[in-house]
């Protein structure tokens, strides 16, 4: 029995490749025949049945590299974990202008400088914004549109991140936090931003220390 001739992209379930794996008459009859589906511009699997939303967060920070490989999840999406916050992931980048649409997630990309020392490595070769950042970025006034949520978080919103993250963080995180974010103000050239970082780290400060155990 003669064998199948190897395909040149990957056939295992939940993977995703990309348009470069073969010439572009053998992915469109590979599409006609049923074998390979197009996910996006420049993306295809051999997964038929999963949802291409699930093939998308399955293979997310490969597809985000790719698309965007300078990206540095930023604002909103870093205040997440580095995840998308509505299905859309807001990035830093100076190499890709315009949106990304992909089956249940948009990457949305605005200018910015790009990875600092102290931003976090993340999968993908890609960065999320340190803490200092992510609350300096967060700053910025943003609305929602077109039932998108806002690129960045609302006051209310930041002064709670900042609270779960002291949580999680170390003890004195809290002190660290705020000469490093008065520096970005100054290093991101938001210096308008620097008496809302006083008074986010102050006020929760304030209600960290009084919803402390006290010792009589």
């Amino acid at each position: 029995m003669a064998r199948q001739p190897a395909t040149p992209w990957p056939t295992t379930p939940g993977s995703v490749f990309f348009g470069d794996v073969a010439s572009g008459a053998t992915l469109s009859r590979a599409t006609k025949d049923g074998r390979i589906r197009r996910l996006a511009p420049g993306l295809y699997s051999a997964d038929i049945h999963s949802d291409p939303a699930e093939l998308i967060a399955r293979n997310r920070w490969s597809v985000v590299a790719r698309f965007v490989p300078d990206a540095v999840i930023a604002d909103r999406s870093a205040a997440e974990g580095g995840m998308p916050a509505g299905g859309v992931l807001t990035v830093v980048s100076n190499e890709r202008t315009e949106d990304v649409n992909l089956p249940g997630l948009v990457v949305s990309p605005r200018p910015g400088p790009g990875p600092l020392d102290d931003d976090n490595s993340w999968p993908g070769g890609l960065h999320l914004t340190s803490d200092a950042r992510t609350l300096v970025d967060n700053l910025a006034v943003s609305r929602g549109r077109a039932g998108r949520p806002a690129r960045t978080l609302s006051l209310d919103d930041l002064e709670d991140w900042v609270v779960r993250t002291a949580q999680r963080r170390p003890e004195g995180w809290l002190e660290s936090l705020r000469p490093r974010a008065l520096e970005l103000c100054e290093q991101l050239g938001a210096p308008g931003r620097r008496d809302a970082v006083a008074d986010i780290i102050g006020a929760v400060a304030v209600s960290m220390d009084n919803s402390s155990p006290r010792t009589r």
